[in-house]
């Protein structure tokens, strides 16, 4: 009886991929993606067009360039058991926890940008050199 299970070994091909770092990086996900985002009627709700049908995904998974130009997105443990960097050495991506850092990092820095902001302008106010009106004081 012939054996009819092989195993078989992945050809070293280089793929172009990049981690989906959330909603604030839609616009580098578009430039990579072109047209095969789809982007719904909240830009929370992304889909990429791939060969087996639209496809969701999520923060923190790869989008991955196939062979033919197709995408597909990628959960980042399989990406990270799958692929290498293509120099040799291990993928060079940040962690994912690492990844969570850096973007909770990235929102208190915008909260702080307008915390400071209002707070420069209401002392340009109090020293007569604003344009903020009595309505923005209650505030």
């Amino acid at each position: 009886m012939k054996k009819m299970i092989k195993k078989y070994v992945k050809k070293p091909i280089i793929i172009e991929a990049m981690c989906f770092l959330g909603i604030g990086y839609i616009d580098e996900l578009k430039h990579f993606v072109g047209d095969a985002l789809i982007v719904g009627s909240n830009s929370y709700d992304c889909k990429l067009k791939t060969l087996e049908g639209d496809m969701t995904f999520s923060k923190y998974d790869y989008i991955i360039k196939g062979v033919n130009g197709e995408f597909y997105p990628c959960k980042p443990d399989i990406f990270e058991k799958t692929y290498q960097d293509a120099e040799g050495k291990m993928n060079r991506e940040p962690s994912k926890s690492k990844l969570i850092e850096d973007e909770k990092i990235r929102e208190l820095l915008i909260i702080l940008k307008a915390d400071i902001t209002k707070a420069f302008e209401n002392f340009r106010y109090e020293l007569g050199i604003s344009n903020i009106d009595k309505e923005s004081e209650q505030e």
